[in-house]
This record gives structure tokens, C-alpha cells and sequence, in this order.
């Protein structure tokens, strides 16, 4: 059942975004961004927005201030900083942690308005690392946003300390997803270098069951180890060329071939079983060996380019999924590299030529004429 504090949180966001678009929104200033979204969004929480013993503001910190220091019994729990709607947040964040570290609190938030994004401080890990969560006001769902807010940032979870058990849960299970996806690969070696028995006997019955004959244990041993392992043959090749040799001569098991290179615009008609080599960007080609390494990259490449309004991808959604967001909202998530932003990269070969081309759109490249994709099809009549 959902809280009053995150209901509150709701209703003020519906009444947000039916009085100001985004655009709107970004003509205003740091003292209208704090008015108009900062103050009622503590408020809703629970917070005394009137009593400086709860929310202090321009909060002395050294060297410095921090825009608001939310207080509690006393002692100052959050450090909340904020710039105006539009602002790149990337350029603020070292200077929020290292204030939030030096005074020993637990939880930090930085803001244009739009975008938050929740630090835990007192990490031993680098800034960027220290961020756990990201919230959008106008692309993500207003109640799912209300229920985070109440979490992480809600007077009573702060006051509980709630709210700093649940960051660190959410941190955790982050970087457990990532230490799977990291080692995963490693694992598969590990698996086709030293098969499991079980794995072994399995793939001896199924290719029984499939063509009549089973093969002994050290047959599928070597099958498992040569597709990672490939070794010289007697005649000074692997067995992967060996292998590309006897299957130049069977065409009907690993087809022939070719080259091309085609607007991104035209991926979309290519063949199922096209790979992707390389791609070129403004007269700059970069070698990638998958169609999410591409995505990855471009995505990248438009990053260093458009560092000050990039979040702008935040605004290209699909009718079912985001495209881009933070990593617990995505299927598959990968962080584009000198953001915070992470792009989904569950797609096939069409999937990703269309969230491409969206993204090279909002930025106003010409995805026909800027982008170049060489690839590798199947040959005709082959599948």
C-alpha cells in the first residue's frame, strides 16, 4: 500500500508535468527550480521546509555551502545540492562527495530539477562508483518515482535510517549483477576447459537422440575446448582454420560471405545472420564485433560530443520499455562511458539500428549520411 508521503510525492509530479513541459522547465533558474520542484517534492516528504532545524539552507561545509542540509535531532543526514534544470550534473558531483565524505554523511543527492541522482559518500570506492540510484521526473512513472523518493529521501526512512539500509541493498545488488556479467565469460572458459562431466554426458545423449550415434567423452572434451581453444593442427593450422578449410568445401554448413559497407538506414533490410565489423562516424571508422558493441560505442562517440544536454536520450522511450535509463530499469543494461546513463542492448540487428537512429536524430545527425556500417552477409540463397 502506498505510503502518504510517496502519495503526495505522486500527486504533486502528475500536477508538475500538466502545468510545465520539460522545455518550459529548462528556462528556469536555480532559485525557480528549488521554488517550484525542490521545496513542495521535500515537503511532500515530510520534511519542514520552513524550519531551518530540518532543511538548512546554503549549509557552511569548509571550504564551501551545500544548497540544502536536511537535519535531523540536530545533525545534518543529507546534503542535497542543486543546479538548474538542464545542467550538466556530471560536473558537480566530485565536488558534493568530497563535501558529503569530509562531514560524515550517509546520503547525498544532486539535481537539476529533473534528473537525481542519489550518492552513498562514505563508499571506498571512486565518485562516479558512489552513485546507486537515478530518478527522472518526466521519463520515468510517477508513482514508481514517489515510491523512490519515499525510500531514499522520505523524512521518517532518513530518520529510521531506513533510508540508508535500503541505498546500500540497492548498491549491493548492482554490484553483484555486474560482478556476474564481468565473469560470466570467464566461467564459459572455465566450463569448456575443464567440461563437467554432467555437461559432457548431456551433449553425448542429445546428439544421439539427433543423428543416431553418440560420440565418446573425449570427442565432445575436445569439441567443448576447441570452441574457445582453437589449437595448431599438424599442418601449422588451428583447428578454427582447419575447420574454416573442410567447411569452405561444405558450404551448406557454414556459408559463404561478403562484405559491405551500407547507410545505417539499411540495416533494417539486411538478412537475419548479418555481423557487424566496424562502423564509421563522421570519417572515423572504429572496429566492434557485435551489433551491441556498436550501439555501445556510437552512443559513446555522441556522449563526448553532446556532454551537456545528452540526458536528452532520457526522452527516447519505446511503447513498452525505456531505451535508456538507469540500471535497474533495464533488461539488459550497459553504462555509456563518461555518463551515468546506461542504454538497453537486449535488440537484435534491427532493434539496434532503430534506437540508433533515434539517438543520432535528437542530436540532428543525418543517420543515411553520417553513419556507415560495414558487415558481413550471408551469400544469396545461403542460410
Amino acid at each position: 500500500m502506498q505510503s502518504e508521503a510517496a502519495a503526495g510525492v505522486e500527486r504533486f509530479l502528475q500536477e508538475l508535468k500538466k502545468r510545465y513541459s520539460k522545455d518550459q522547465l529548462r528556462q528556469f533558474d536555480e532559485a525557480a527550480t528549488k521554488q517550484a520542484i525542490i521545496l513542495p517534492i521535500l515537503a511532500s516528504l515530510g520534511w519542514s521546509t520552513w524550519d531551518v532545524e530540518e532543511v538548512f539552507p546554503e549549509y557552511t561545509v569548509r571550504k564551501g555551502k551545500v544548497d540544502y542540509a536536511l537535519k535531523l535531532n540536530g545533525k545534518p543526514k543529507v546534503f542535497l545540492e542543486v543546479k538548474k534544470i538542464g545542467e550538466d550534473l556530471e560536473r558537480h558531483q566530485e565536488q558534493l562527495l568530497r563535501y558529503a565524505f569530509a562531514e560524515g554523511i550517509p546520503l547525498a543527492i544532486l539535481t537539476n530539477g529533473v534528473s537525481w541522482w542519489f550518492y552513498l559518500p562514505q563508499l571506498p570506492v571512486n565518485w562516479e562508483q558512489r552513485k546507486f540510484y537515478t530518478i527522472d521526473l518526466y521519463n520515468q512513472a510517477s508513482q514508481s518515482v514517489a515510491a523512490r523518493f519515499e525510500e531514499f529521501l522520505g523524512k521518517q526512512s532518513v530518520l529510521t535510517g531506513r533510508a540508508v539500509k535500503r541505498a546500500q541493498e540497492v548498491y549491493d545488488s548492482q554490484q553483484r549483477q555486474r560482478s556476474i556479467q564481468q565473469t560470466l565469460p570467464e566461467a564459459w572458459r572455465k566450463v569448456v576447459q575443464e567440461p563437467d562431466p554432467r555437461l559432457v554426458e548431456l551433449l553425448s545423449e542429445v546428439t544421439e537422440k539427433l543423428c543416431g550415434y553418440r560420440p565418446d567423452h573425449t570427442t565432445v572434451e575436445k569439441f567443448l575446448q576447441d570452441l574457445i581453444l582453437p589449437k595448431p593442427s599438424p599442418g601449422g593450422k588451428t583447428n578454427q582454420q582447419s575447420q574454416d578449410s573442410q567447411s569452405s568445401r561444405r558450404r551448406r554448413v557454414a556459408p559463404v560471405t561478403k562484405t559491405s559497407l551500407v547507410p545505417l538506414t539499411q540495416v533494417a533490410v539486411l538478412p537475419y545472420g548479418t555481423k557487424v565489423r566496424s562502423f564509421s562516424f563522421q570519417g572515423q571508422t572504429y572496429t566492434v564485433r557485435s551489433w551491441k558493441e556498436f550501439l555501445v560505442r556510437l552512443c559513446e562517440l555522441i556522449a563526448q560530443q553532446h556532454r551537456s544536454e545528452f540526458y536528452r536520450v532520457l526522452d527516447i522511450r519505446g511503447r513498452e520499455r525505456p531505451y535508456f535509463g538507469d540500471f535497474s530499469e533495464l533488461t539488459r543494461p550497459a553504462q555509456i562511458e563518461g555518463t551515468a546513463i546506461f542504454v538497453e542492448t537486449n535488440w537484435g540487428m534491427k532493434g539496434v539500428r532503430k534506437v540508433a537512429q533515434k539517438v543520432l536524430e535528437t542530436f540532428g545527425y543525418n543517420p543515411e549520411r553520417d553513419v556507415k556500417v560495414a558487415v558481413r552477409m550471408p551469400a544469396k540463397g545461403m542460410t
